[in-house]
């Protein structure tokens, strides 16, 4: 699935040959682009995810019916004294 997401570049088979000892610094080199990849994913899963839980948390929370009625109660009075 990364491999369709990079174009198919594949860096398995890079080396470098030092002496008699090579290197197969294309393994690490998908190995890092795989991580950064999957790092890139997950960092949006989770800002995509806190964008919706931010939207619902927005909303006013409605009133419980006892403030309901003190808000009556305090109207009422205020009526009164004019």
């Amino acid at each position: 699935m990364i491999g369709i997401v990079i174009g198919g570049i594949g860096f398995g088979n890079i080396s470098i040959t030092v002496g008699s000892a090579t290197l197969a610094i294309g393994n690490f080199i998908q190995a890092i682009i795989n991580f950064l990849l999957t790092a890139l994913c997950v960092f949006v899963v989770v800002k995509v995810m806190n964008t919706f839980r931010k939207k619902k948390e927005e909303a006013p929370p409605k009133p419980s019916n006892e403030e309901v009625l003190l808000t009556e109660i305090r109207d009422l009075l205020k009526e009164q004294k004019k």
